[in-house]
């Protein structure tokens, strides 16, 4: 055997090596971003759900308001119901 072969493949070895550690930090990594973004994702999509709730309400006490106003009940209204200013 020459020389040259156990130097060489003493270098593969650790390119190899080194290569598995760099892609195994590559791919932990990514997969730390996907779930950092699943996890933005999902408090948006929550934020989103309450604020359309909070929407919802605000115009069904609307609707009430001005069903109390059209058939004439006396003064007050019905109280502000729960979650329209949280």
């Amino acid at each position: 055997m020459d020389w040259w072969v156990g130097p060489l493949v003493t270098l593969l070895v650790a390119v190899i090596t080194g290569s598995g550690v760099w892609a195994g930090v590559l791919l932990t990594r990514r997969w730390q971003m996907i779930q950092r973004q699943d996890a933005e994702r999902a408090a948006a999509e929550k934020q989103q759900r309450e604020t359309q709730q909070q929407k919802l309400r605000a115009v069904s006490y609307a609707s009430r308001l001005r069903a109390h106003i059209e058939r004439g009940d006396p003064p007050p209204p019905e109280d502000w119901p729960e979650g329209i200013y949280d």
